[in-house]
């Protein structure tokens, strides 16, 4: 009997190493079926919503799902399946789940209800990240979203919030959030490092929160750091210019001319390579080149 238990301990055992070594296993369920194995087996149900055309869905299952990391983490939580969104269960599960971009993917209880939403694919280890929020019911969009729909969010939970309404493409939401918490803080408050995240975010130079930044510059290089407010700054510029660059928005030399004064009043790293890029911009959108 003995030999027989450690016989089937060992194959059990095999069974779910193979598992793992070969990635994330979707399986050939119903969403209802789902939700029942999810219950029986006491856990969350992962749901890929993808379509057939969607280069970055099949990233995701040809280059990350098929990770042995990916798959040791995913099948010991999830009860994972995956449907085409324009094809079979998946159209109405489009419409149920209110699916506007690919790839889409869902945390969801065994009752049916969203605990986390994520939009987009990612390297497997921020991808990781994601999941694990929505894993953690305290950083799930699902419970912070309540909490502030009810406005019992505190404080501290907001930065969890907006990462959440990141996790899940809100990028409306993340903006709205963002500006209030801003309107709210002191100057003091503002500038400290437990509020950053108001600012690391997308955000143009014409952005409230973006010419506070250039005004109390000197302050956050104290206590963000000054090569983590340089890099936003930088980035802030570079897409901006980009983005005029591309658009010839008629308004182009107002937006310009902002970028200019605002640079007047500040240095950071690679402020030379902006100017040159500035330079360029209205040299090709004045026809000069």
């Amino acid at each position: 009997m003995k030999k027989i238990l450690i016989l089937g301990t060992a194959l059990l055992c095999g069974f779910l190493c193979r598992v793992a070594a070969q990635g994330v296993e979707f399986r050939d369920l119903t969403f209802g079926q789902a939700l029942e194995q999810a219950r029986t087996e006491n856990k969350l149900v992962f749901m890929d919503c993808y379509t057939s055309w969607c280069g970055p869905c099949k990233n995701m299952l040809k280059n990350v799902f098929t990770l042995p990391e990916a798959g040791e983490f995913m099948n010991a939580h999830f009860v994972c399946v995956k449907y085409d969104m324009e094809k079979g269960e998946g159209i109405g599960l489009k419409k149920q789940f209110a699916v506007r971009a690919f790839p889409t993917f869902f945390i969801i209880r065994p009752d049916g209800t969203v605990q986390h939403r994520l939009a987009g694919g990612s390297q497997w280890e921020r991808f990781r990240e994601r999941v694990a929020r929505g894993l953690e019911e305290t950083t799930s969009y699902a419970y912070l979203n309540e909490r502030y729909q009810q406005g019992k969010l505190a404080r501290k939970q907001y930065s969890h919030y907006v990462q959440a309404l990141k996790d899940a493409g809100d990028r409306p939401a993340v903006k709205n959030v963002c500006m209030e918490v801003f309107g709210q803080l002191s100057d003091k408050a503002k500038c400290s490092a437990e509020n950053w995240y108001i600012f690391d975010q997308e955000m143009g130079p014409a952005d409230p929160r973006f010419e506070y930044l250039v005004d109390h510059k000197e302050a956050f290089d104290r206590t963000v750091g000054q090569k983590i407010v340089d890099e936003k700054i930088y980035s802030v510029y570079g897409d901006e210019l980009l983005g005029i660059n591309n658009s010839k928005d008629a308004e182009w030399p107002e937006r310009i001319g902002r970028i200019a004064h605002q640079m007047q009043k500040i240095g950071f790293e690679k402020k030379p390579e902006i100017e040159n890029t500035l330079d360029y911009v209205v040299a090709y959108l004045s026809k000069d080149i």
